[in-house]
């Protein structure tokens, strides 16, 4: 007999085991991370008993919220278990008064959410580049102070639009995570790092009023102090600069996606000002 129940925290090494099935990679860090997050918001199936499968939500406010990790042990799949878990994923959302439920998803689960009543938003692509050797360059590395952090705040929460600092905080706090910042009067940009065992990712990638030379220069700049590992990042298909720089500086497509909503499509923030997502499970 199936039953759902919140996930707890001796359930973290179950649920970094299931998603490495997938290779995800997540260390048990995130999903502490998301725990500090919400206690009540991820959950764990159960068949019998056995734990077969996980989900987790992220909430920003009554705003919006992001569904992900969600995944199922391969010998208990086709049946219906992980739709069972982001059903519960939207009952305790909605029971937060949420506004809007989003999540990412590649094309192969395009199906499985529409079943389950999410909408097409906007397409995305993840693109990959392979280690490189580190230049000597060096690059401004942010601190987090609190004069220091503000201003990245403000820009990431215009251009996201809710309020992601508490999520941004733990990462920098973390030690796993970095951020590199440039400003040139009104213009601002940021991009934080995320390290893990074997790659880096980048994102979220946010700017206001840069232009395409000081964009492009900025990245390079940061690439030069994230170079000995392979890197990916995602981006939304439709921001050509951000595309442009990408293909200049040998980031290869490995998948296609899009955002996805529960039941109609949110129109929140700045999408413009967005070059790279941050969080393909939180959003």
């Amino acid at each position: 007999m199936l039953r759902i129940r919140e996930m707890r925290k001796s359930d973290i090494p179950f649920a970094v085991r299931v998603s490495n099935e997938e290779f995800w990679g997540i260390p048990s860090r995130d999903f502490r991370r998301i725990l500090k997050l919400d206690s009540h918001g991820s959950f764990i199936a159960w068949e019998g008993n056995r734990r077969v499968g996980i989900a987790t939500t992220t909430s920003y406010g009554r705003q919006i919220a992001w569904i992900g990790n969600v995944v199922v042990k391969k010998q208990y799949r086709h049946r219906h278990i992980g739709q069972r878990l982001v059903k519960r994923a939207i009952d305790h959302l909605s029971e937060l008064h949420v506004r809007h439920i989003a999540l990412y998803s590649f094309i192969e689960n395009f199906q499985f959410y529409r079943r389950l009543g999410f909408v097409h938003g906007p397409r995305f692509l993840r693109l990959r580049r392979e280690a490189r050797h580190r230049s000597s360059a060096v690059a401004r590395e942010a601190t987090l102070e609190p004069r220091g952090i503000s201003r990245l705040l403000r820009a990431d929460r215009k251009a996201f639009g809710a309020d992601r600092g508490q999520l941004l905080k733990l990462m920098l706090e973390s030690g796993y995570a970095w951020y590199y910042d440039h400003s040139a009067g009104p213009a601002y940009s940021y991009i934080l790092v995320k390290r893990y065992e074997d790659l880096y990712e980048l994102g979220p990638w946010v700017s206001f009023r840069l232009d395409a030379t000081q964009l492009d220069s900025f990245f390079q700049s940061v690439l030069q102090r994230a170079s000995d590992k392979p890197i990916e990042v995602t981006c939304p298909l439709t921001h050509d600069d951000a595309s442009r720089i990408l293909r200049k500086r040998k980031f290869r497509l490995i998948n296609k996606g899009r955002v996805m909503f529960y039941r109609k499509v949110a129109r929140i923030g700045e999408p413009n000002a967005v070059l790279a997502f941050g969080f393909l499970d939180k959003g």
